[in-house]
């Protein structure tokens, strides 16, 4: 059953209203000619929708005659003349493997305690005092392949825990570094020594344990 009727004439809007049954009335516009273009809307209570565009209404007011003709023209839904294709790109990220990487090399330079000895030889980080004692504490640096570096300043810091005991330069011969120390306390002492080679700053350090 048809619920609801809408449309235009001559491209004006115009309200229809259900007569009885399936008659539906509507007012419309003047015409001179008598001719009118209706469009048509057409709903029924199922939700179903008509539309139709060919109807040519004649009116002759002479005759006092209604007709309901097919229009000789009509609406066609053509397709677009243009439409939109979606193609691969042209170009594409790709993730590869890095050409280059970062590692992380040994450091060129070790520093091996000379004096005094604290075991059976070898390179060592701890050396031992007797309280009272003042004496020198002898460093060499070394590179591995020896190659050849100097050493430009270097100085040292012997703490007890979180205090500076006593600081100052160290003697530089070449590759060896000489301080002086005397601790005062006993028990662990960490020297730390400070060089420069090139534009670089270096750092070791070494344990001493006060007995």
């Amino acid at each position: 059953m048809v619920v609801k009727v809408s449309g235009k004439i001559d491209g004006k809007e115009v309200i229809f209203e259900r007569a009885e049954g399936d008659r539906w009335n509507a007012t419309i516009p003047y015409d001179l000619d008598g001719m009118y273009v209706v469009e048509l809307t057409a709903e029924n209570d199922a939700g179903n929708i008509a539309y139709c565009t060919k109807m040519l209404l004649i009116v002759d007011p002479a005759t006092l005659c209604v007709r309901l003709v097919p229009l000789d023209y009509m609406v066609e839904v053509v397709p677009e003349d243009y439409k939109v294709t979606v193609i691969p790109e042209d170009y594409a990220v790709e993730a590869v493997p890095e050409q280059y990487q970062v590692i992380a090399e040994p450091d060129p330079l070790f520093v091996e305690v000379i004096y005094p000895i604290h075991g059976r030889g070898g390179v060592v980080n701890k050396i031992r005092f007797i309280l009272g004692e003042d004496k020198h504490v002898k460093l060499l640096v070394r590179s591995p392949n020896d190659e050849p570096f100097t050493i430009l300043t270097a100085s040292y810091e012997l703490a007890r825990y979180t205090d500076i005991v006593v600081q100052g330069e160290c003697d530089i011969n070449e590759h060896y570094l000489d301080c002086k120390i005397a601790p005062k306390e006993k028990g662990t002492h960490i020297l730390e020594v400070t060089y420069t080679v090139a534009d670089s700053i270096r750092k070791a350090r070494i344990e001493v344990e006060v007995v």
